[in-house]
This record gives C-alpha cells, structure tokens and sequence, in this order.
C-alpha cells in the first residue's frame, strides 16, 4: 500500500513541511487512533484499496466540482486495514514524546492531532506501509469516487485522496437499522412476514443480535427473530442480513426496489436506535428492523469478493470530522 505525505493545514496553522498525521478520537466508547496521509487512484484502481459500496455519479460529480473550485479536501477517507505491529509503534513512540499539536471537541468526542514531521520517521512510516497488502474503504466511497474521476478525466493530474487509515483494531462496525412506512396494516405486513421469519423464544436487546436474526418493532412492541432455513436456501452462508432485508423484505414485502430512492425507508445508525424506538412507538403506519452489525470477515470478504452491499450496510467508528485538517492540492491542469 502505498502512502504519501503532504503538508497539512489546519484552521489556525499553514502546513510548511510534508508529514503525515497521527489522529486520536475519543469517546465514552473507546479510544481510536489512525494515521492520516495520501493515497494515490492508482491504488484504488489496481484493487489495492477495495471499496464496499456503489458510489452514485451524481453525488460523486458535485463533490468533485466542490473540491475543483476550492481545490481543498477538508475530510479524510476512511480506510481500514489488518493490524501491523510495526505501524503501532512507530506511532506510540512519536506520541510519547510529542505534545499533540491540535485539539478539538465536538459534542461527547474529542479529537487530537500530532503532526509527524521528521523525514526519517515519515520514510520509515511510508515503508511499513507497502507491507500492508490490501485497505478497505470504511467510509468516504463517494470523496475517493470524486478524486478518482478527477484524476482520470485529467482534470488534475497529480489528485490524491487525504486519508485516515485505522487498523481492524481501531475499528467498529456499527449496524444502521431500517424504519419503513406502511401502506397496508401492520397485522397483513407480519403475516408476510411469517413465511420468512420464525420467531425466537429468546429475546436479546437489539444491540446483540446475531447474524441471520433481527427485531421487529411495531408501535411499542418488539419481537424477535431469525430467517427461516427456506428463505435462506438460495443465499450463501455468510449472506448479508442488510441484503435479506433488501430483497427479501422490502422488494417481495413493500415493494420498493430501490431504497435508496425511495421516500419510505430511513435509516437509524445504532446510536439513534432509542429516537427510532421512540418514533416508531408513537406511530401506527411504520414499522421498524432492527438488523445485526456486519461481521469483520463479511466485510472484508465483500471488499475482496467484490460484492457491493446495500445502501446502509455499515456504521464505522470512529466517525471523522470535516474541517480539522486540509489538504490542498495543486492543479497541474490549470497552472
């Protein structure tokens, strides 16, 4: 994997050296930390950095034109990539011995910077990095789709994506639940529902759930639940819970093909599941899933098999903020 420093801006310094970025967040869920640099689109396009969802040109267009006109990437791509020991202490050390240079909060988080400057331990960064074989795209497909097309259309020769990689180990994948409005009554939609789904004696909170269950609520109820063995039939093993609920439920149940278009579907990261609850309990027309977080080697076999998921498949933490660093970027195009 290839990685490359820059001089990075923040909102009260101007960045006069190439380094990379040592980036701390958090929070009353744990402590995460990544490093922050540039990734080429050639390692995108070689299949080193692997993608997991579908990215849509027209919010792909828009953010390049916003990054063509400013010519500033002011939030990192999230990537992910396996645990190497090598990179955690390289950067331990650096932060030992080093005040962070920026600090922000916002809401219950707190983020800290160290800005690595020293060429020898960038290049020795930079090294370790092209023994990481493959990284995975946790959040940002539609900023690197942006950088890609400008790149590739030759609208800026030399674009490259500023980067947060994170280790598997500083990552969690977080599930996104599914709040849908009926048009037919709720006791028609869970006799549907039944040739699908039995019902589990054992009910866990739906923070918990297991592959292949998930929670129903309607108004104040909730009910668990696992597929059937038949509903599973034509799916692999390792099927994802968001693709059952997709094609299963909202394509043969509520007729909406595309979710992502439709006006009928909203989607409630984990953290908001109570605001969900709540909503649904005080409205007779929706109905509410709760679905199981991905597993670590779901995802990354999607990524490597190449199997995009459905919209809303994954909630990573940490959760990266726009406006902490820069990069800005020099257009050979037009200079």
């Amino acid at each position: 994997m290839e990685l490359a420093s820059f001089k990075p801006f923040f909102p009260d310094q101007v960045g006069k050296k190439n380094s990379l970025v040592l980036q701390e967040i958090s929070n009353n869920k744990g402590v995460f930390s990544g490093l922050i640099g540039l990734c080429t689109v050639g390692a995108l396009q070689e299949k080193l950095i692997l993608p997991h969802e579908k990215v849509l040109q027209a919010r792909f267009s828009s953010i390049a034109d916003a990054f063509l006109k400013s010519g500033v990437i002011n939030k990192p791509v999230l990537l992910s990539y396996p645990e190497h020991p090598a990179v955690g202490s390289l950067v331990q050390d650096w932060s030992r011995v080093h005040e962070c240079s920026h600090a922000f909060h916002e809401n219950d988080t707190s983020y800290k910077y160290w800005v690595i400057d020293d060429s020898d331990k960038v290049a020795e960064l930079i090294n370790v990095f092209r023994e990481v074989p493959l990284c995975y795209i946790a959040d940002g497909h539609h900023r690197m789709g942006a950088i890609r097309h400008l790149y590739e259309s030759n609208l800026v020769p030399n674009a490259q994506m500023l980067s947060a990689l994170f280790s598997f180990k500083h990552l969690r994948i977080n599930p996104y639940h599914r709040l849908v409005v009926l048009r037919q009554p709720a006791a028609d939609v869970l006799a549907k529902l039944a040739t699908h789904l039995e019902p589990l004696a054992k009910q866990k909170s739906v923070g918990e759930l297991a592959t292949h269950t998930l929670a129903i609520q309607h108004r104040q109820q909730i009910t668990h639940f696992r597929w059937r063995s038949a509903a599973l039939s034509s799916y692999a093993s390792d099927a994802l819970d968001a693709q059952l609920f997709d094609e299963i439920i909202l394509r043969t149940i509520f007729q909406i093909d595309d979710a992502s278009a439709s006006d009928r579907v909203r989607y409630f990261p984990d953290d908001q599941s109570v605001a969900m609850a709540e909503e649904l309990s005080s409205r007779e027309d929706t109905m509410g899933f709760y679905l199981p977080a991905v597993e670590l080697p779901q995802f990354m076999n999607s990524c490597e098999q190449g199997i995009m998921m459905p919209p809303k498949s994954t909630y990573f933490e940490p959760r990266l903020m726009s406006g902490h660093l820069y990069h800005k970027f020099v257009n050979d195009a037009q200079d």
